[in-house]
């Protein structure tokens, strides 16, 4: 039996536990946020002409985006990093894909 002073019981540890539900919705929700943030980033950087505001734009879409996610899986209690990184990432890549898009629809409008 091992002590409760022994460093294995010392940090936490992910469970690993998640509902499946949970992280829908969070993904769900990831690109609800992640829709109008790239819409004005993309409208942003086309018509900004300074490059190190496009930069500062480019961190806070970041930024939002990523507190928004972790926010709905911490409130879905997902404990799972796994999860967590496939959610992020999946609703990174729509959000940057649809940036992208509405981008190219903003520069070939005269």
């Amino acid at each position: 039996m091992a002590e409760s002073s022994s460093s294995e019981f010392r940090y936490y540890r992910h469970s690993g536990n998640f509902s499946p539900g949970g992280a829908l919705f969070s993904l769900l929700l990831g690109f609800v946020v992640g829709a109008p943030l790239a819409w004005l980033y993309a409208w942003f950087i086309r018509w900004d002409p300074f490059i190190y505001l496009n930069i500062v734009a480019c961190i806070f879409f970041g930024l939002i985006l990523g507190a928004a996610t972790q926010q709905f899986l911490v409130s879905r209690k997902c404990r799972s990093t796994t999860v967590a990184a496939v959610v992020a990432f999946l609703s990174t890549l729509a959000s940057y894909y649809l940036s992208w898009a509405v981008w190219l629809h903003a520069i070939t409008q005269v």
